[in-house]
């Protein structure tokens, strides 16, 4: 009778047992669950223009700007509207051997943009493409 209710449960007896090497999709699985569970709970989008979200509902974004120096100044989207608020935005310009010919600020215009000010200096530079990246922080 117990035989037969431990086969109705879908249960094996107690005395079934398994060595670890018996058990060879034991650490996959688990491998892949938590690899799952922690991509779910760290959703990122790894592109130039990209971003991070962290469980804590921070969120920090990255942005690349290529164009020539004397036209980067304006207002930019973040790749995703920050939902509550965006703390700040920090830029700088990629450094390529010479004199870069420009500076840059940037600043906050909403959740989900900001601005680029840009400083040519002396027309160094003026007309030559320019990379120029951002980071943001907020939540």
């Amino acid at each position: 009778a117990a035989a037969a209710k431990q086969a109705a449960d879908g249960k094996a007896p107690a005395s079934h047992t398994h060595t670890a090497a018996q058990i060879s999709d034991w650490d996959t699985a688990l491998a892949q669950a938590v690899s799952q569970a922690v991509a779910n709970a760290f959703p990122v989008q790894k592109t130039d223009n990209g971003y991070l979200k962290l469980p804590n509902g921070l969120i920090i974004q990255w942005i690349r700007i290529n164009k020539t120096i004397g036209a980067i100044s304006g207002n930019y989207n973040f790749p995703l509207a920050f939902p509550n608020k965006c703390f700040g935005v920090f830029c700088g310009n990629q450094y390529n051997g010479s004199g870069s010919g420009y500076t840059a600020a940037a600043g906050v215009v909403s959740n989900a943009a900001f601005k680029i000010a840009e400083n040519v200096l002396a027309h160094v530079g003026a007309g030559s493409l320019a990379q120029m990246f951002v980071i943001a922080i907020g939540y």
